[in-house]
């Protein structure tokens, strides 16, 4: 799927996820673009496609769903690329791996600064800056994508809605 027919499948379901949240809602549909895009095409990495990880997140030892173990890329504190095997989660659907990654970074203490971050762009540094990612080019990478899908949105279902909440808020706050 391209990138603009996922962020117009997806993105009213991730905006509703993201509500109350802190984070963006195309914080969160860049790095799913990011983490399972291969060859151009959203969703074609092995992990997206065969186990609907969109994210790329690790199965943690008090991880109790399916899992799988995929050879993965790494990089170590210097930057040096290295392959390693990883064990991976497993979900039913991309709804499924998108609620258990704004699970993660809503409910794990080492992301608190990236629910306080005042825009995407800072949302993905701290993201890189907190681990979630050992690739030195992860922030720039991010940008890229969003770069490439933030003219998507205003015509995404559920756009209007989340325009007029912004609209409201800020009038609200003035």
């Amino acid at each position: 799927m391209t990138r603009a027919q996922f962020v117009q499948q997806n993105f009213a379901a991730v905006n509703q996820l993201t509500q109350g949240t802190g984070l963006f809602p195309l914080t969160v549909l860049s790095v799913a673009i990011l983490e399972s895009s291969e060859n151009g095409q959203v969703g074609a990495s092995s992990l997206a496609a065969n186990y609907n990880n969109y994210f790329g997140i690790k199965a943690s030892p008090d991880w109790t769903g399916q899992t799988v173990d995929i050879q993965t890329e790494e990089y170590d504190n210097s930057g040096n690329p290295y392959t390693t095997t990883a064990t991976w989660r497993v979900y039913p659907s991309f709804a499924a791996s998108a609620a258990d990654y704004v699970n993660l970074i809503t409910g794990d203490s080492r992301y608190a600064d990236v629910l306080t971050a005042p825009d995407t762009t800072t949302q993905f540094q701290l993201l890189q800056q907190d681990g979630y990612s050992t690739s030195p080019s992860y922030t720039a990478l991010l940008i890229d994508v969003y770069n490439s899908i933030r003219g998507f949105v205003s015509s995404a279902p559920g756009s209007g809605l989340a325009a007029l909440l912004l609209i409201a808020f800020f009038l609200r706050s003035l």
